[in-house]
């Protein structure tokens, strides 16, 4: 059984938030997968291939930062942007970035930035079409 191509995992708990940014992302040409915890999320990734995690860093009752060594330990190729509501100091944000996190990025960010960070991050991977 081969795997099913997806370019970016939402990860977050604001089952709101997942189908508006989902949504969004899709729209403009992303095949994207949603979960509410990292339990869904390792799932996805267990069965799937994909390119990006979107992380929200603090799940209800669990801890993003903690999802993090599982990613860099069985998933070396996903780049994973963080995705937070909440304001970090700079010593957690270069502590997130020396644990493989590509970008660091606010909810507050509109849409069309968000998207341009992301494509970023895939780079020369064949980004979809705006």
């Amino acid at each position: 059984m081969s795997k099913e191509r997806i370019d970016i995992l939402f990860v977050d708990d604001e089952k709101d938030l997942l189908d508006i940014v989902g949504e969004y992302l899709r729209q403009q040409g992303f095949v994207v997968q949603t979960a509410m915890d990292a339990s869904q999320a390792m799932e996805t990734l267990d069965q799937n291939d994909v390119r990006m995690v979107l992380l929200d860093i603090n799940l209800a009752g669990e801890d993003g930062t903690k999802f993090l060594p599982f990613l860099r330990m069985n998933h070396r190729d996903t780049s994973i942007v963080v995705y937070t509501g909440q304001a970090h100091t700079d010593q957690q944000v270069k502590d997130l970035m020396a644990n493989g996190v590509a970008r660091y990025v606010s909810k507050s960010l509109p849409p069309q930035a968000l998207l341009y960070v992301l494509r970023e991050v895939i780079g020369g991977q064949n980004p979809p079409p705006a």
